[in-house]
């Protein structure tokens, strides 16, 4: 999505170091969820500057209000042109 915008420099933040070491280390072909790390790991490699950072949930209040949204609902995918009225407090 960011690439179609026309976006080319992106700084991903994360809370999950689990995750991060998944997408930065080397991986099992038979992890549950290789072939989204995988894919991840394709879409890192292309001539793109994407950095990746690990953030505490508690230093990131809109990132984690984003990821309780987004597990609580049943859309695959949702994009918000504003934001939405509850990350307006944080």
């Amino acid at each position: 999505m960011a690439w179609d915008k026309g976006l080319r420099m992106l700084v991903c933040y994360t809370d999950s170091t689990l995750a991060l070491h998944l997408v930065q280390g080397e991986t099992n072909i038979w992890h549950h969820y290789a072939a989204i790390i995988h894919n991840t790991n394709e879409l890192l490699a292309k001539n793109r500057s994407i950095q990746l950072v690990h953030q505490l949930r508690e230093g990131n209040a809109v990132a984690d209000y984003f990821a309780k949204h987004g597990a609580s609902g049943s859309h695959v995918w949702l994009e918000f042109v504003e934001p939405p009225p509850g990350i307006i407090p944080l």
